[in-house]
């Protein structure tokens, strides 16, 4: 595959040791979501930090032929979640549960806020 600056770079699926990377976990979502689900457009939401990742898989998705031209492959990214010691937040420590909630609570926060305002404006309520 192409790296930014042009270049050839491998994208490595399997390690030595028999174990897989995330790239393999995303080509064969990639796969599956074509094949089985039929989808026409894919989002990969994640944070700023992957983009180069999903780039990669994206070209090698497309050029293993597990997603056709049509199919649009989109990374959304959006800047850093960062726990309470300032420290980037990574979901492999235990912590996704703790990120589920969080993000549970401001989806609530946000809802009650808009419909506070939507009362005071129009008269409704969500």
């Amino acid at each position: 595959i192409a790296n930014r600056d042009g270049s050839n770079q491998g994208l490595i699926v399997q390690k030595s040791d028999g174990g897989f990377m995330y790239s393999t976990t995303d080509l064969a979502a990639m796969k599956y979501r074509t094949s089985v689900d039929r989808a026409e457009r894919i989002l990969y939401v994640t944070d700023v930090g992957q983009a180069f990742h999903f780039e990669q898989v994206f070209q090698v998705g497309r050029r293993a032929g597990f997603v056709s031209d049509t199919v649009a492959l989109e990374h959304v990214p959006f800047g850093l979640v960062l726990g309470e010691d300032g420290k980037k937040f990574k979901t492999r420590s235990g912590m996704g549960l703790f990120l589920l909630c969080s993000l549970f609570a401001r989806v609530r926060l946000v809802s009650e806020m808009l419909s506070a305002v939507l009362t005071a404006f129009c008269g409704a309520v969500l």
